[in-house]
């Protein structure tokens, strides 16, 4: 009698930052200025299979609700049904962000779907919001 043991790893997409920089608000959202910030941010699939992520085509809010003022905001580039692009092995998709004001620094989350199906999240670390203290001006 053999006995088989299938067991599955989790989906970590291979997904990486591959830059971000600060951008000026686009019509309708010039108003924001005062209030939040807006970030351009590029991530790349370092896989050698594609992934599917978010389309690229809105300006994507923080989730600042969740977190203290002054603290640090979440930005999560969430996946909603089937509403994902293809992205290639090597390809960058980039991303407007909109960051309230009052949070110095947030952390990226970038979920994706697999070619089976599955979905997965990875954490791209804690960023400052001000981009001064990183030497872009």
């Amino acid at each position: 009698m053999a006995f088989v043991i299938v067991a599955f790893k989790p989906f970590t997409p291979p997904v990486s930052l591959k830059s971000m920089v600060t951008a000026p608000f686009p019509e309708p959202f010039s108003h924001l200025d005062e209030r939040y910030r807006q970030i351009r941010l590029t991530v790349q699939n370092d896989g050698r299979l594609p992934v599917w992520l978010r389309p690229s085509d809105s300006l994507n809010p923080d989730d600042s609700w969740w977190a203290p003022s002054g603290g640090v905001t979440y930005v999560r580039l969430d996946i909603y049904k089937d509403d994902c692009t293809k992205l290639a092995a090597g390809e960058t998709r980039t991303y407007d962000i909109a960051l309230h004001a009052d949070y110095e620094k947030f952390r990226l989350f970038v979920y994706a779907r697999d070619w089976r199906g599955h979905d997965g999240c990875v954490d791209l670390g804690q960023h400052d919001t001000d981009f001064r203290k990183r030497g872009e001006q």
